[in-house]
């Protein structure tokens, strides 16, 4: 007998092998974990949806919630992964996501769907087009200098940060990112990145910027301090998060994935970010 029933942190042991099918070396026991386990708070006390047949997983879709504070307001947003069903039951594999759009007052995201998925999320369940221009930017020879200080990771100075940023460093704090804070007169910019291998060079993966405006002032010594600190290549950043700036010696180009998102709610695509997502925790 079929049936769709909630997955909770508990049932890991039971989805484990499941995952493990999707054969990526890069993702580690650990890694599948923190979708079950995240280290973040929420109120929902479900991860996702799991398909059983005489109670085997055959089917599992992976559900991350989160808030996140906009304009002042608590948002509600659900992010959708590692969506794997068993080919013999293919067919009841929307079961596992009809929920989803259910949850009428969250921000739903896609940030990995395969090319048929893309098509029927945004065809049939009207699915928006996250805006998904990159600007790689590189570190330049220059001599500029900016009067900002730069903390980084656990030398951050954390007493500088907001409400909101203090929840986003400490959210993310066990997770594998990196953290920085620029500080000048005009105030600061807290920025997360992850490292990334993109054409056989590591770069750094801007995920959030809480001040694009103070980073575009000062963005070319900052981004040599950066790539210095952490021996990267250069940043990869989403337009988006940019909010209209654009940085010198930036090359602009389109990701591998485009992205979607659903949402009943008035929200600017540029405060949908990576920050609470399969992006960080796999």
């Amino acid at each position: 007998m079929l049936k769709i029933v909630k997955a909770t942190p508990e049932d890991f042991d039971r989805v484990y092998p499941l995952l493990m099918e999707f054969n990526n070396p890069r993702i580690k026991l650990m890694d599948w974990k923190r979708i079950f386990h995240h280290p973040w708070e929420v109120e929902e006390d479900y991860c996702g949806y799991m398909l059983l047949d005489n109670d085997k997983v055959e089917g599992y879709l992976g559900y991350i919630f989160s808030r996140n504070t906009i304009c002042g307001n608590i948002v509600k947003f659900c992010n959708l992964t590692s969506w794997i069903v068993h080919e013999k039951h293919r067919g009841q594999s929307l079961e596992l996501f009809y929920p989803s759009i259910k949850l009428e007052d969250y921000v739903i995201t896609d940030f990995s769907p395969t090319d048929s998925v893309l098509k029927m999320f945004h065809k049939r369940y009207k699915f928006n087009i996250l805006e998904n221009e990159m600007s790689f930017v590189y570190p330049s020879p220059s001599l500029s200098t900016c009067s900002c200080n730069i903390s980084y990771d656990g030398g951050l100075r954390k007493d500088a940060l907001d409400k909101k940023d203090s929840c986003i460093y400490y959210d993310h704090l066990s997770l594998d990112c990196r953290h920085i804070l620029m500080e000048s007169d005009k105030g600061y910019c807290y920025i997360v990145g992850k490292n990334r291998r993109f054409r056989k060079f590591r770069h750094m993966e801007v995920i959030y910027i809480s001040n694009p405006a103070l980073l575009a002032s000062c963005s070319v010594p900052v981004i040599r301090a950066i790539c210095l600190r952490y021996l990267v290549f250069g940043l990869m950043i989403e337009n988006r998060l940019l909010r209209g700036y654009r940085l010198p010696l930036s090359r602009i180009t389109k990701p591998l994935k485009t992205k979607i998102y659903k949402t009943g709610m008035n929200i600017d695509p540029a405060d949908i970010t990576h920050l609470y997502s399969e992006k960080v925790l796999l």
